[in-house]
């Protein structure tokens, strides 16, 4: 794991992750800690120590961690792994406190800003909210059956959800009255998506597809970004409750 110094381009830190491979890397909102999520665990660094060595050890997934995430105060941290569970570490005391069942590997995993739901996509393609409340799961999507889900991420607001799966289809839903979900779907251009996000301002839809697409898919790609950021801007400004159906 390395760090730079935006400004300069230097690297002025490394640190050995000799257990496994770093499938992600989170840090801590007071930004003191880094969680690095790996095979099967999940170790804080200090951020501001020059010690190798992790303050912390999560070991309770019996596979790839492929998500890590922090509550907004920091006093707890979540996890989706590819044994099929959600995880939830209380950082105050040791040990994994909560535990769902996805019953498929799950490859992404988001924080609702209300800080009471958590959102998981799977290998199957299953999206499940789950209310951390209640202790349960709430709804389950499935936009594509067997078709993973490769990548979440919800409006500050919580007014949209994002979703982008291995088809490289990219699905957004929009919360209506009454709870209701109303769904618009961007398809078949982005071939294998990694990650998908919206940047602070929620206008920009960021978009990273897999390392292996080639240049001709990522020129596409990068051509279809713009449709689908012209889209989302429209889709943001409406004020009827209501998706666009975009064919790019």
């Amino acid at each position: 794991m390395v760090f730079w110094e935006a400004k300069s381009g230097r690297c002025y830190r490394t640190i050995q992750y000799p257990d496994s491979h770093v499938n992600r890397l989170e840090i801590t909102p007071d930004k003191r800690f880094l969680a690095a999520a790996g095979n099967p665990h999940i170790r804080l660094f200090d951020v501001n120590s020059n010690s190798p060595q992790p303050v912390t050890s999560c070991d309770s997934h019996t596979a790839n961690v492929m998500a890590v995430g922090f509550q907004c105060d920091g006093n707890w941290m979540y996890s989706g792994s590819e044994d099929g569970t959600v995880k939830i570490w209380d950082l105050r005391s040791p040990g994994c406190q909560r535990e769902y069942e996805s019953r498929a590997a799950v490859n992404t995993v988001v924080l609702h800003p209300n800080q009471t739901e958590l959102i998981s996509g799977d290998q199957n393609g299953n999206i499940r909210v789950w209310d951390l409340t209640a202790n349960s799961c709430s709804c389950e999507l499935v936009p594509e059956v067997d078709t993973a889900v490769r990548s979440l991420t919800v409006m500050w607001d919580g007014s949209l959800v994002v979703a982008a799966n291995n088809h490289g289809t990219c699905y957004v839903w929009r919360l209506l009255r009454g709870n209701q979900l109303m769904t618009d779907t961007f398809s078949n251009v982005f071939f294998h998506l990694n990650f998908v996000n919206l940047t602070g301002h929620q206008r920009w839809l960021l978009l990273i597809p897999r390392q292996d697409s080639g240049p001709c898919q990522l020129a596409k790609t990068l051509g279809c970004i713009k449709v689908i950021i012209r889209q989302l801007c429209v889709v943001h400004s409406m004020t009827e409750q209501s998706l666009l159906h975009v064919k790019p």
